[in-house]
């Protein structure tokens, strides 16, 4: 659901929201009903069957949902990342039904985001590691790990904006950042381990997912932290291939070192492929507007950036080119688009041209 109020929103297509909405429709309805939420307590849960696969987070190996004493954790669980992707997902349509005249359900949807938001803060924020617990299990106990899962919050938009910086913070610790990307699991948990699947290794698409969610949220800085470690993990492997996964090793800046191999990790793997893209998006501060088909630009580009350039990237039903310079005053951005490129207002910015349809 989320994809496609992203898609629709980037694309201005018409024809697949009328398509795929009925679709949408009856997946909000299976997140609100007795399979998505079969306890009524206002979150997705997985594992209510025992026939079903143990762990349906992304991080679905057995063992990436475990108690402190390495047991697993009672089912069904909430996962802290799949109520951000609901909140995401009622966002997001919200604003297309507000787009498409029908406010009633706008309204409706943004009244269901912002209660689940209430209430996810209630529940899965940890006092005392400033951050959101991994999941809460079948008694609604926090399962209090930290870990990648909790920078989702901040990509999805339903973090309260003072506890996002902490998350911010949190997340940058050594125990979290190893100077190539985010930990899956913090190496202080008793069940990490840097050569696993999901406990202490690091997965590019997560990190640059934690990366975007974190510009989200105004924390720039930190992003392109993130972004400058994925970007020499990835000048390290073999045709300057991000993986799959590698492991959670720290970098030692003593060193020209590299990314221990996960060595089963799938390289090319789409995932991976798609971080570049994701990390430029970061980088630039591309948000597409819809409703007056403008496309913001507010780059912020790292000292090891100097420039780059967009050609023809498809905006809505049009395209658009331009180029984000860095300068000693901040960022030049010169360029036009289908209908209009807006700069970010504390941005240097150039004259630009706005071209037609």
């Amino acid at each position: 659901m989320a994809v496609f109020a992203e898609t629709v929103k980037w694309t201005a297509d018409r024809e697949l929201w009328q398509e795929l909405l009925p679709a949408a429709e009856r997946a909000l309805a299976w997140c609100d009903g007795p399979h998505g939420d079969p306890d009524r307590n206002g979150y997705v849960q997985h594992g209510v069957r025992t026939s079903e696969m143990r762990n349906q987070g992304w991080k679905d190996s057995a063992m990436s949902l475990s108690y402190p004493d390495g047991t697993w954790v009672d089912l069904p669980a909430a996962l802290v990342e799949v109520q951000a992707y609901v909140h995401m997902a009622k966002s997001g349509l919200a604003d297309l039904y507000e787009l498409d005249g029908d406010h009633a359900r706008a309204d409706r949807l943004r009244g269901q985001a912002r209660e689940l938001a209430q209430q996810f803060e209630r529940d899965f924020w940890m006092p005392d590691e400033r951050c959101y617990a991994q999941a809460l299990d079948a008694s609604r106990k926090q399962v209090a790990a930290v870990t990648s899962n909790a920078g989702h919050a901040l990509w999805a938009g339903i973090a309260a904006p003072d506890r996002a910086r902490e998350v911010v913070h949190r997340l940058m610790q050594p125990d979290m950042f190893t100077g190539w990307g985010i930990r899956t699991l913090s190496s202080g948990y008793p069940t990490y381990n840097p050569m696993s699947y999901h406990n202490g290794s690091v997965w590019p698409h997560d990190s640059a997912l934690v990366a975007e969610g974190f510009a989200r949220y105004g924390m720039r800085e930190e992003a392109s932290a993130i972004i400058e470690g994925l970007f020499e993990a990835g000048k390290r492997f073999p045709d300057a291939r991000l993986p799959e996964l590698f492991c959670g090793f720290q970098r030692d800046l003593r060193f020209s070192s590299r990314p221990a191999d996960y060595l089963v990790a799938c390289i090319p793997q789409a995932w991976a492929a798609g971080v570049v893209f994701l990390c430029l998006r970061t980088l630039l501060g591309l948000r597409p507007h819809l409703g007056d088909r403008r496309l913001v630009v507010d780059p912020a580009l790292p000292a090891w950036l100097e420039h780059v350039t967009v050609e023809d990237m498809r905006v809505h039903d049009g395209r658009v080119s331009f180029r984000a310079q860095r300068t000693r005053k901040g960022v030049r951005v010169e360029g036009g688009g289908p209908r209009i490129v807006e700069l970010g207002t504390d941005r240097e910015s150039a004259p630009h041209a706005a071209a037609g349809t």
